[in-house]
């Protein structure tokens, strides 16, 4: 990972103005943001979240996209790719928990990383653009709570239960 200078910040600024992330944020706020956080180039597939580590930050993905994994024994299983415009690692921000997941960024991957001091800071010195930004997080998490209830119902819904057992069970000693 590499730490962009001032110059290449500008260009990731005109980039997060352009996106309906950061539409209705003020000028100002923006530039706020973007200058006490930690804009990262990734040249190569580089893992940026280790799943069961704790960090204080969360992601913006200003170019480029990442790959959500989760370790399951020797190998990692593909859950999501975050594209431009997404954030990740939102409960960083919140609370000291483990990470849940393996993100790897590819190459070229712009991020903004905003950690938890700075982001309480911002919340208090620019309510307007934090209560956005909030909003933005809670809806972000929303989505993804109702897309895990939407699997886990589906995953129920062909789940065999107990009941379902015993009639197989039955049928077949009723058969004997």
């Amino acid at each position: 990972m590499i730490v962009m200078d001032k110059e290449e910040a500008k260009e990731v600024y005109e980039y997060l103005k352009a996106t309906p992330l950061f539409t209705y944020f003020e000028d100002e706020a923006l530039m706020e943001l973007l200058q006490d956080a930690r804009i990262i180039r990734c040249d190569t597939e580089q893992r940026v979240i280790q799943e069961g580590e704790v960090g204080p930050e969360f992601y913006l993905v200003a170019r480029g996209s990442v790959d959500v994994t989760v370790s399951e024994g020797d190998r990692e299983v593909f859950i999501s790719t975050i594209g431009e415009g997404q954030f990740f690692g939102e409960a960083g921000l919140f609370t000291r928990v483990r990470r849940t997941a393996n993100v790897v960024a590819s190459d070229g991957t712009v991020l903004v990383a905003i950690g938890r001091p700075f982001f309480l800071s911002f919340l208090q010195k620019r309510p307007k653009a934090g209560i956005q930004l909030l909003m933005l997080i809670i809806y972000s998490l929303l989505k993804k709570l109702r897309s895990v209830n939407q699997e886990l119902a589906f995953e129920r819904k062909f789940d065999i239960d107990q009941e379902d057992i015993d009639e197989i069970i039955r049928g077949i000693l009723e058969e004997q």
